[in-house]
């Protein structure tokens, strides 16, 4: 069973300034980032629920937002034509009405900041794991390949995970970008699905199956970073 993270908000920049809420319609993401050259963009994390197969730090300190979190899953796979070994066709989930949870929790909890810069390296910084309370240079956290376009980088179980941006694959539907394992397997981890433009009911998702749910916080804040990246290449 997969979850599904769909985009809120249609606005010039959805990726930068957007929520992301799950199949029961509640916020399970936000995406802060204020306008300027130099911006530095924000991802926190609804805090409640003890069913989110990922944890964030304890020690974060957490602020009082307007919607709260219950997350659901629902049975779904990629149909992936490129050989990145998945195993069952992918059926498209009816997107949920945004709303709130009645008694639902309201805090969110920082989880990463990203400085955008233009000349020099951007930098991440995570609220939890091996890398927090301190920077890390995009350009060390993400390994470079010598062919393709893939984004690599190492998760906090130690393995490689690898986002296929050269592997942009078109079905019959629309687009998806694929997040594999970076092996021989290629185990799908997580996938973007690009939303139909033109209809309310069929907004962008972030998809993350089962083997990628025990890190769904690096997943998010990674592919943050890869979505603008390939914003600020024209490939939007």
């Amino acid at each position: 069973m997969s979850l599904n993270f769909y985009q809120r908000h249609r606005n010039l920049e959805p990726i930068l300034k957007n929520d992301f809420y799950d199949d029961q319609g509640q916020t399970v993401y936000k995406v802060h980032t204020p306008a300027g050259l130099n911006r530095t963009t924000t991802i926190s994390k609804a805090l409640n629920d003890n069913s989110l197969t990922d944890t964030v730090g304890h020690d974060a300190s957490a602020t009082s937002l307007d919607e709260g979190l219950q997350v659901a899953v629902n049975e779904e796979s990629v149909d992936d034509s490129t050989g990145l070994n998945t195993n069952s066709e992918s059926s498209i989930p009816t997107s949920p009405t945004p709303g709130i949870l009645p008694g639902a929790h309201t805090n969110f909890v920082y989880i990463a900041q990203i400085d955008w810069r233009v000349i020099k390296s951007t930098k991440i910084r995570f609220g939890d794991g091996r890398y927090s309370g301190r920077e890390v240079l995009a350009k060390e956290f993400f390994k470079k390949q010598q062919l393709g376009r893939g984004y690599v980088f190492t998760g906090e179980d130690g393995k490689e995970y690898k986002w296929h941006l050269d592997a942009i694959v078109s079905t019959k539907v629309k687009p998806y970008i694929p997040l594999t394992s970076n092996d021989t397997s290629k185990t799908p981890i997580a996938t973007f699905h690009r939303g139909n433009l033109l209809s309310k009911k069929d907004p962008s998702r972030l998809e993350i199956f089962p083997e990628g749910q025990h890190m769904m916080d690096e997943i998010f804040v990674t592919f943050i970073y890869i979505e603008q990246k390939r914003k600020e290449a024209g490939e939007y």
